[in-house]
């Protein structure tokens, strides 16, 4: 737990300095409250240094050391600039013993949820060993000739890549997600100031509702409970999904919409969930910014923003968009069309899922019964897009009296997301963002509407609606309880300094041609976890060494089959 802290606060100020060099850059004069701005910037730079690092890795493995190098360059060449210098004492001047403190006491809290042992299947199956290849070798050609889902490209794992250093002992891969975690929490916490300092806008409301709105999903549900502690990047395209829609509102100036490009950009070489995200950014963009010259800036902006994510597929799998087999090359580290055929079913291509393939409405009535009556969380799915459904109602009334095209374009993008996720996987832990979005939205603007109008009323009003916000000293003592019970609850002074272990599997060294590879021993769990490199949950056949001199480092290709 102490490790996480240490980690997050050097973080924390690295991707605040990356962060406000590049709005300065941009010149992004609409965003003039600071609140805004810091918030802003610390999600620019966090997207930032994982792109920074899915490039890295095309050339060198993610080491500590590594990573150390690239977030020292990236901080110090922000630093380099006046405004990014001028902007940060700013920040630091506005910090008080009781921030520090408050801040420390959130971080306390997220680090003894996140660093409880890690459950979620899928760091066992793939995501620790994407983490390892990358933090040992580096981008691997052909990774997914030896298990499938070892060529699922995320800047995510790139970014935990150098977090996990040796000495830890797998024990630290859920530190990104805790830090994702933890920027979100101070955003809604920074939201609620200024909510309870009489200035809080629609974006402020939005965010805090739609975390509000988080929480108890969180709380309820088993699975995202595994996500939030574990590395998977669902998690932080969940907060990215909230925080574009959330740009999208506080943005005025044409160049200022470069901000929610780039962030959907950035989400989009986390997870490939974050498509509608980017075409609606981009329309955003677009629409709002006649010149040329400035769209052609915006697409160099989301194409070097994209092309580690681009090459590194390519290299681990031959499809640029990997495990979308809309476009692949025949490359010697391609895998068959067959093979990627079923890796596209399994992962996008819901209606394969159930053995059947409908024809008529009967048949697709049936199969979406089936879908519904498989998981609990499916039924939530339902649930969540039917209040989507009836908030969208209220819009289309009242929509043209919405001040700013903001909200019409968060609207938009929960619409897209949740209609593109339906066709393609339609899961709560990829819809759940989307899903919030409107509902989130039309409650936002109730509050903002509501609160303005006290604040607008009688003179007297003002003072009771100050009270109404102030958070007296019983309110404090609870929170301050409940953050005590967390800690407790989840054991974190067992684990003070580092989080547990990931669990430990037996495992069997086996050949195929001058590849070896060691496979899980366990009949009835075949997860690889921490097993040492290279591990596969299936065992792979036609493929050898790329090159033979620098062994698995060099990749590996398909043998053509004979017949």
């Amino acid at each position: 737990m102490l490790y996480f802290l240490f980690i997050w606060v050097i973080l924390l100020a690295g991707c605040a300095s990356i962060g406000i060099a590049l709005l300065a850059r941009l010149s992004a004069t609409s965003l003039e409250r600071s609140h805004d701005r810091s918030m802003t910037a610390l999600w620019i730079g966090l997207t930032t240094l994982a792109v920074s690092f899915l490039a890295a890795s095309l050339v060198i493995p993610l080491s500590p050391l590594v990573g150390a190098i690239v977030f020292g360059s990236l901080t110090a060449l922000s630093l380099r600039s006046k405004l990014t210098r001028a902007e940060l004492r700013h920040i630091a001047s506005n910090l008080n013993k009781a921030v520090i403190l408050r801040f420390f006491g959130v971080a306390i809290v997220v680090a003894a949820i996140t660093s409880q042992p890690i459950t979620w299947v899928d760091t066992g199956f793939y995501h620790y060993g994407i983490i390892q290849w990358l933090a040992q070798y580096g981008t691997v050609p052909g990774l997914a000739l030896l298990y499938s889902p070892l060529g699922f490209t995320s800047a995510w794992f790139a970014l935990a890549a150098p977090l996990n250093p040796s000495f830890s002992e797998a024990r630290l891969s859920a530190a990104a997600n805790g830090f994702a975690a933890l920027i979100f929490v101070l955003h809604v916490w920074s939201c609620l100031t200024q909510i309870r300092q009489r200035q809080g806008t629609i974006g402020d409301w939005f965010i805090v509702i739609t975390g509000l709105f988080l929480l108890p999903l969180f709380l309820l549900s088993k699975t995202l409970q595994a996500i939030l502690v574990s590395p998977s990047p669902d998690l932080p395209v969940v907060f990215l999904i909230i925080i574009v829609a959330w740009s999208m509102l506080i943005v005025g100036d044409r160049r200022s919409r470069l901000i929610p490009l780039i962030l959907a950009s950035g989400a989009v070489t986390i997870k490939l969930t974050a498509l509608p995200l980017l075409m609606m950014s981009s329309l955003f963009f677009v629409i709002g910014t006649r010149r040329i010259q400035q769209w052609l800036i915006g697409m160099a902006i989301v194409s070097v923003i994209l092309a580690p994510l681009f090459v590194s597929s390519i290299l681990t799998s031959g499809c640029p968009l990997y495990p979308s087999t809309t476009i692949c090359f025949d490359l010697p580290w391609s895998p068959s069309s067959s093979a990627l055929q079923r890796v596209a079913n399994s992962t996008h291509r819901w209606v394969s899922w159930y053995g059947t393939q409908p024809v008529d409405l009967n048949e697709w009535l049936a199969l979406i019964w089936t879908w519904l009556n498989t998981a609990r969380r499916n039924q939530i799915v339902v649930a969540l897009s039917l209040v989507s459904v009836l908030c969208l109602s209220y819009f289309a009334k009242h929509l043209a009296t919405f001040p700013g095209q903001g909200q019409f374009w968060a609207i938009a993008t929960g619409l897209s997301g949740i209609g593109f996720l339906t066709l393609t996987s339609p899961l709560l832990r990829f819809q759940l963002a989307y899903m919030i979005l409107i509902p989130g939205l039309l409650m936002a603007h109730y509050c903002t509407a509501i609160f303005r109008k006290r604040i607008s009323g009688k003179p007297g009003r003002n003072n009771l609606v100050a009270k109404r916000f102030y958070l007296p000293f019983s309110v404090r003592l609870l929170t301050l309880s409940l953050m005590l019970v967390v800690v407790i609850q989840t054991h974190a002074i067992s684990h003070i300094v580092l989080p547990p272990r990931l669990p430990n599997v037996g495992v069997v060294q086996k050949q195929v041609n001058d590849f070896v590879y060691f496979y899980p021993s366990n009949a009835k769990n075949r997860m690889c976890w921490a097993a040492p490199l290279p591990c596969s949950s299936i065992p792979p056949t036609n493929i050898r060494i790329r090159d033979r001199d620098q062994g698995i480092k060099g990749g590996l290709i398909r043998l053509q089959s004979q017949f």
